[in-house]
């Protein structure tokens, strides 16, 4: 299935599509679209109440604070995902 197809019809494993996807963009340091797309992915896992993921998409969103050397953002999503768990 297409990715807006997934998004359209609300599928359980858009989530992980989107993180994957975030994971291809963060990969060619494309740290802009890899937020964009782990935050969607956020989204999903919570409406969807896969706390874990959430919670591994907030460390993800942590290192990507770190590779732009901002520490508090990533100190915040860090805490973000213990607080899901």
């Amino acid at each position: 299935r297409g990715l807006q197809a997934m998004r359209d019809g609300n599928d359980p494993a858009i989530g992980g599509t989107l993180s994957n996807i975030a994971d291809v963009y963060r990969d060619i340091a494309d740290n802009k679209q890899a937020e964009r797309y782990y935050r969607e992915a956020e989204i999903a896992f919570r409406r969807v109440g896969d706390r874990v993921e959430a919670a591994h998409v907030s460390n993800s969103l942590a290192l990507l604070a770190l590779d732009r050397r901002d520490t508090a953002s990533a100190r915040t999503m860090l805490e973000t995902a213990l607080q899901a768990l």
